[in-house]
């Protein structure tokens, strides 16, 4: 049995993407959720449609997809391979300014899936990334902070630096601590010196330890603390 092209099948394929990228407007924050990847988080994008049939939906989310690679300004991930999967080798993502990963990043090397992404960004201005409490000690006992030696061999942040356009690194430490446990801000002492140092005054740093939090300007008991680069939001419980 025969089977015939659709009319819109028998267009160029140029012309096909140019239909998509009318149909689909541009996509400025690519926020892409857990257990996904970008390709996945575009096909939610596509209108109905386009989603009848698995040909054109498929076409047109990779379409979409290269565009928005090409154009985006902000990319929220949970983790890098969600993005970097999904990105032609070589591809340059021009267009980011800001990269939030959500996933712990507990070292940075030169062959981290994070540098790989972040050297496809050559004009990447902000980076917001979380890293674990855990990686400011020598052991699991939190009794003795690494000296800066030891942060340069265990961590590879100070690498983070080399990226020529960066403005800004914005590191975020969550904690399991109850909502009235503040961690102690002299633990990222260490850690906030040595970054400022490689910074040279070139890129700030903001280390925010209690990052799960949320200020209440309502709330005589709700402050806003810092120490240098680091901040915190701190609850006193004044009434029991």
């Amino acid at each position: 049995m025969r089977t015939h092209a659709s009319p819109f099948h028998r267009l160029p394929l140029e012309v096909r993407n140019e239909i998509y990228s009318h149909v689909v407007p541009n996509i400025p924050t690519l926020s892409i959720p857990a257990n996904s990847s970008a390709l996945s988080y575009i096909r939610t994008q596509i209108p109905e449609c386009l989603q009848p049939n698995a040909q054109i939906a498929e076409e047109a989310a990779k379409a979409i997809l290269h565009r928005t690679l090409l154009s985006v300004e902000v990319v929220k991930i949970v983790s890098v391979d969600d993005l970097v999967c999904d990105v032609p080798e070589g591809m340059l993502l021009k267009g980011v300014r800001k990269l939030q990963i959500t996933t712990l990043q507990t070292q940075y090397t030169r062959r981290s899936p994070l540098h790989d992404l972040i050297i496809r960004c050559p004009n990447l201005q902000v980076l917001k990334i979380p890293i674990p409490r855990a990686i400011l000690f020598t052991s699991e006992d939190t009794s003795c902070l690494k000296t800066v030696l030891e942060l340069v061999s265990t961590t590879g942040l100070h690498l983070l630096f080399t990226h020529t356009s960066l403005k800004l690194l914005k590191l975020r430490c969550p904690t399991s601590l109850d909502s009235y446990d503040t961690p102690d801000y002299r633990e990222f002492l260490p850690l906030a010196k040595w970054l400022r140092d490689e910074a040279g005054g070139r890129v700030d740093v903001d280390i925010n330890i209690t990052p799960n939090r949320r200020y209440n300007e309502r709330s005589v008991e709700c402050s806003r603390c810092r120490k240098g680069c680091i901040r915190w939001i701190k609850w006193m419980d004044y009434f029991g």
